[in-house]
């Protein structure tokens, strides 16, 4: 599944957001985060935000000293709460790139990984892997310009997928010009063979992020109405090979607090 948009639409919450979700649901699902955009705090950070529904500023340590406890508690909150079945990699992890003997995460690193835990876990359980990004996806063999990196990183990190019986969603930025809703399926950036590969291709747009104090779709927070306009994620699915299902869901999100839930039903219709 690819998840496409601009550069600070809100790509990485989403997921996370979508991926804990995942877990939550699902008692005998893991997860495996790779982390190729932010570094391992940030992310860290995204995922105790949405966990404790804490303000980022609290986990970067810019909160007052009263809130401190609720920062030292986060992490170990989150980590009771997934119960072990999430496991973040980085490419700033400098100590596990050496363990790998590389200095970079390729397509079919990622996919050796997903296979070593598909073993672990066993056959019945549910493997969901995060790339972000696609873009920052390294592959093992030769290529003479960006297209074919895209195609060949692509079909990588199908094959994986299918080999590993896992669900792989990767995040990847939208092509130059495309901060408009209603776009095809190969709105990412470069060749579309990852658009022909995906079994589904999501569009994430905010009209907040686009038109700011001018948008016309946004949710107010009653607990914090000096925020003003709060962007509401609209979720566009532009291919679903998976199913039937092609419509938009909106999201009302925080980004204060990488959170974001499904609107009601009622603010769908609204939205």
């Amino acid at each position: 599944m690819v998840v496409a948009a601009p550069e600070n639409i809100g790509k990485s919450c989403w997921c996370v957001g979508l991926c804990e979700e995942i877990l939550k649901a699902n008692e005998d699902a893991f997860w495996l985060d790779f982390s190729l955009d932010d570094g391992e705090g940030q992310r860290l950070a995204y995922c105790m935000a949405r966990h404790n529904r804490l303000k980022l500023g609290i986990l970067y340590g810019t909160a007052p000293d009263t809130e401190d406890d609720q920062a030292r508690t986060a992490f170990q909150s989150f980590l009771d709460a997934s119960a072990g079945r999430y496991a973040l990699s980085s490419v700033q992890d400098e100590e596990l790139l050496e363990e790998l003997s590389t200095k970079q995460f390729t397509a079919e690193l990622i996919g050796r990984i997903m296979e070593e835990t598909r073993a672990m876990i066993g056959p019945d359980k549910k493997l969901v892997c995060t790339v972000d990004s696609f873009h920052d996806v390294a592959i093992e063999g030769r290529y003479n310009d960006e297209n074919e990196l895209q195609k060949q990183r692509s079909k990588a990190l199908k094959v994986a997928g299918q080999k590993s019986d896992a669900l792989v969603i990767a995040t990847a930025h939208a092509r130059k010009g495309s901060r408009g809703r209603n776009l095809d399926a190969d709105i990412v950036k470069g060749d579309n063979g990852i658009a022909f590969d995906a079994t589904a291709v999501l569009q994430l747009y905010s009209d907040v992020n686009r038109w700011r104090d001018e948008a016309t779709v946004f949710w107010m927070d009653d607990d914090n109405m000096e925020a003003g306009k709060m962007p509401v994620m609209e979720v566009d699915i532009l291919k679903n090979k998976a199913g039937s299902t092609k419509k938009i869901i909106f999201f009302e999100a925080d980004p204060s607090r990488a959170w974001q839930q499904e609107a009601s039903p009622a603010n769908q219709s609204y939205y």
